[in-house]
C-alpha cells in the first residue's frame, strides 16, 4: 500500500511531466532552434528547470504558513505582555510576604509575644505567594520559548517566501525575454501553449493540497 500523499503523487507526476516535456522540446527532434529565434534551448531547460523548482516549494505553501506564523506570533506576544503583567504583581506579592514573614521574625527576636496562629498563618501566606510566583515564572518562560521558536519558523518561512517571489520574478523576466517580441513562430507558439498547462497543472496540485 502506497503511503504517498495526493499532494505527493501530484507532485511526482507533473515533475515527470515537466521532464519529459523539456525533452521533447529540446530533442533534435524539435529542433535546436535557429540564431534568430527567440526562444532558446538553454532558455527553455532554464525556464522549465525553475517552473519545477517553484512547483515544489509552492506545494509548501510558504505564503499561507508564514500568514499563519505572524497570527500565532502576534498572540503569542499578547500573552506574554499578559504574562508580564501577571508576574511583576506575583513577584511584589511574594516580596510583601516575605517582608511581613520577615517582620515577624524581629518581633520573635526582639522577645515579642507573637502568637502561635499569626506564624503558622504569615508563613502559609508567604509559602503560597512564592509557589504561586515560581509557577507563573515558569510559564512566563515558557511563553517566551514558544515566541522564539515562532520567530525563528517566521525566519524560515520568510526565507522560503523570498526565495519564492524571486523565482516568480525570474520566470516573469525569462518570459518577457521570449515573447517580449512579436509572435509568430510555432515554437513560440507550442511553448507559450505549455507555459499556460504548466500553470494549470500547478493550480490543480496545489488545490489538491489544500483539500
Amino acid at each position: 500500500v502506497s503511503t504517498q500523499s495526493t499532494g505527493e503523487k501530484r507532485k511526482e507526476e507533473i515533475s515527470q511531466q515537466l521532464q519529459l516535456q523539456l525533452r521533447r522540446l529540446l530533442s533534435d527532434e524539435e529542433g535546436a532552434g535557429n540564431s534568430g529565434d527567440v526562444i532558446t534551448r538553454t532558455l527553455l531547460r532554464e525556464y522549465l528547470e525553475r517552473e519545477i523548482n517553484m512547483l515544489q516549494l509552492e506545494l509548501t505553501q510558504p505564503e499561507v504558513l508564514l500568514k499563519q506564523l505572524l497570527e500565532q506570533r502576534d498572540q503569542a506576544t499578547q500573552r506574554l505582555l499578559k504574562s508580564s503583567v501577571v508576574l511583576s504583581e506575583q513577584r511584589q506579592r511574594c516580596m510583601r510576604e516575605y517582608q511581613d514573614l520577615t517582620n515577624l521574625q524581629r518581633l520573635v527576636q526582639q522577645k515579642h509575644t507573637v502568637h502561635q496562629d499569626t506564624w503558622d498563618t504569615e508563613q502559609k501566606e508567604y509559602v503560597e505567594a512564592y509557589n504561586k510566583h515560581k509557577q507563573v515564572e515558569e510559564e512566563h518562560e515558557t511563553l517566551e520559548k514558544q515566541c522564539q521558536s515562532l520567530d525563528e519558523k517566521i525566519k524560515l518561512a520568510s526565507k522560503d517566501v523570498q526565495r519564492l517571489l524571486k523565482l516568480r520574478k525570474k520566470q516573469d523576466h525569462i518570459l518577457i525575454k521570449a515573447f517580449g517580441g512579436s509572435y509568430g513562430s510555432e515554437k513560440e507558439a507550442s511553448i507559450e501553449e505549455y507555459v499556460d498547462k504548466m500553470k494549470e497543472f500547478r493550480k490543480n496540485i496545489l488545490n489538491t493540497k489544500a483539500q
